[in-house]
């Protein structure tokens, strides 16, 4: 009897660990969906400021947030967390198999967005360095992201 009673307990915990596991993956998941629409909202205000040849204030803030969040990519992909779990994502399974290049890209989508901050600060070429972040994005979203 008592092994039994044992078998159940490890049963209801190893259920309740998955249980929590999927509850993790959703909140990393959501996370990461209004994460990268920040990032997509704000590199659209820079690239229209950008090809007004003004940034404002707002360009500027926009330039920041994208620079903080850039360097934050890495951390909403865990495992666990891709289409197997999210059939709704446009994140393809290819992330989590190819790790390694998917972590250089945004490492070099991190640096480009630090460069295009560094472009504000200075009143450098802000234009070019937007080019420079957008092609970081495109780097990464044809190998690692469905298309609508």
């Amino acid at each position: 009897m008592r092994r039994f009673t044992l078998a159940v307990v490890l049963a209801a915990g190893a259920i309740g660990a998955t249980a929590v596991a999927a509850t993790d993956a959703a909140s990393v998941i959501v996370e990461r969906k209004a994460n990268m629409k920040k990032i997509g909202g704000a590199f659209k205000l820079i690239m229209a400021q950008a090809k007004a040849g003004t940034l404002d204030a707002a360009g500027a803030a926009a330039a920041a947030d994208l620079n903080t969040l850039s360097s934050k990519v890495h951390k909403w992909f865990p495992d666990g967390s891709g289409p197997d779990v999210d059939t709704k994502t446009r994140a393809k399974s290819a992330i989590w198999a190819n790790r390694r290049d998917f972590s250089a890209k945004a490492k070099a989508f991190a640096a480009a967005a630090r460069e295009l901050q560094t472009a504000v600060a200075k009143h450098g070429d802000v234009a070019a360095a937007a080019g420079e972040v957008g092609g970081t994005c495109k780097a990464c979203h044809d190998s690692y992201r469905e298309a609508h």
